[in-house]
This record gives structure tokens, C-alpha cells and sequence, in this order.
């Protein structure tokens, strides 16, 4: 028995890791959300590898104990890694949904990436959101908030406007922040287009995205009151959720 556990303990972080970098290679790439997947797919890869590596030496006549002291700091990052996932998903998913509706002083739209020059689906979601919320409250200002990325024809600001323009929604009552790269920039820079003495603001983004969204918002002074939009399809919704984990520790990182 004991020699059947200390081959399938070389076997399956073996296994495991080969899995995963051909993954990244191969199959992420060329899927939505290409970029976070394929770099998953390297960091996993390179962990189960390496962990595979102690296994093979723990028994090695002088390399085994500095072996087998990495196997137990990888498994306590392990532990850490699961519990703060749970606790972090759980978070997430508690601040989802919308806060009451109310008239506020002005409404933020985040930006979310573009397919040519027309929003994608989950920018789709959001700007739908925020035309619900105008069609409620047609005298509040929508500032729609996204720059430009390396792979989009427009910034996501104008992509945005053109969008609510032809859903019925006056220019004049949209302005465009076109310069920000992330959500922390979404904010910052929107923060001097909002009216005078406006405090309380609407911020409309994907239920995955509400959480980190109200954080970043108060950071800049300002009340939020959280529009939630639907993520569409449910592996899109998984994918985001988990890669939101990510990007709350590099927040507070």
C-alpha cells in the first residue's frame, strides 16, 4: 500500500501539470477570456510540476529534506489559497445584487471589452441596465467610463454612447471618460466629470464585478448604489467570477 501511495503521489501532480500546460498551449488561447485562462494555465502547470519535483526528491540522500520543507510550504499555500477562495467567492456573490433603487446625482457605466467597434455581451448587459435605470429616472447624467484597448478599433466610452444614443437616450446627457485601463482608473477619472456636489452615485457593472466596483468607489468619496447587470451564458459567468477572485487580492495587495 505504502509503495502504490508513493507512486501515485509522483503520478498525478505529474499528470495534473502536463494537463494544464497543454491547456495553455494548445486550447486557452483560443477561447474567451484567453489571456487570464492561458496564464492559469502556465501557473498551475508550473505548480503541479514542481510539486511533482519535491515528490521525486523527498527521498534523495541530500536534497530530500529542503524537498520535503517545500512540499509542506506549497500545501500551506494550498490551505490558504482554498480558504480565502471560499471566503472571497462568498463575498463576491453576497454583493451581486443591486442596492435599492433610488435617484442619485449622476450614474457611472464601466466599460467591458469591445468586438470591432460594437459592445461585447456583458458591455451589452450593462448598458441595457443603464437604459432601464434612465427610462426610471431620465434626468440623471450617465457617465460611461473605458478607454481604448490594444485590440479595439474605439474606446469602449464611445462604443458606449453610440450604444445609449440609439436606445434613446440624449448626448446630452452622457459624458465620456475614454482614457481608463481598469476599474480603479474607471473611477479616478470619472470623478471630475460628475456634477457639482454629486456624493451619491449609480455604478452599473456585472454582478461578478459589484463588489470590487463599490470598493473602488468609496475610495474616490463616493456613496454607491450598485446596478446590477446579468452576466449572459454561465461559463462566462464562472470564468469572471473566479478571475474577480484574483484581481480583489491584487486590489488590496
Amino acid at each position: 500500500m505504502k509503495t502504490f501511495l508513493r507512486r501515485w503521489a509522483l503520478v498525478w501532480p505529474l499528470g495534473l501539470g502536463l494537463v494544464c500546460l497543454y491547456l495553455a498551449v494548445f486550447v486557452f488561447p483560443y477561447r474567451i477570456g484567453a489571456d487570464f485562462l492561458t496564464k492559469a494555465g502556465w501557473l498551475f502547470g508550473a505548480l503541479f510540476l514542481l510539486y511533482w519535483l519535491t515528490a521525486a526528491l523527498t527521498r534523495h540522500t541530500t536534497l530530500g529534506r529542503a524537498a520535503r520543507l517545500v512540499r509542506k510550504i506549497m500545501r500551506f499555500g494550498c490551505l490558504l489559497f482554498v480558504l480565502s477562495f471560499v471566503v472571497i467567492e462568498g463575498l463576491l456573490i453576497a454583493g451581486a445584487h443591486s442596492d435599492p433603487p433610488q435617484e442619485t446625482d449622476a450614474v457611472i457605466v464601466l466599460g467591458a471589452g469591445l468586438v470591432g467597434e460594437s459592445p461585447s455581451q456583458a458591455l451589452r448587459a450593462r448598458l441595457e441596465a443603464a437604459v432601464r435605470y434612465w427610462n426610471a429616472y431620465p434626468d440623471t447624467v450617465l457617465i460611461v467610463t473605458g478607454g481604448q484597448g490594444a485590440d479595439e478599433l474605439i474606446s469602449e466610452a464611445e462604443a458606449m454612447r453610440r450604444y445609449l444614443v440609439d436606445r434613446g437616450v440624449p448626448d446630452a446627457q452622457i459624458l465620456c471618460e475614454d482614457r481608463a485601463r481598469n476599474t480603479e482608473e474607471n473611477f479616478a477619472f470619472s470623478v471630475v466629470l460628475l456634477p457639482e456636489g454629486a456624493q451619491t452615485v449609480g455604478v452599473v457593472s456585472n454582478e461578478f464585478h459589484l463588489f470590487r466596483s463599490r470598493i473602488l468607489a468609496r475610495r474616490e468619496g463616493l456613496v454607491p448604489v450598485a446596478i446590477s447587470a446579468p452576466t449572459p451564458r454561465l461559463d462566462l459567468k464562472i470564468l469572471y467570477f473566479v478571475r474577480e477572485y484574483f484581481s480583489i487580492l491584487f486590489m488590496f495587495l
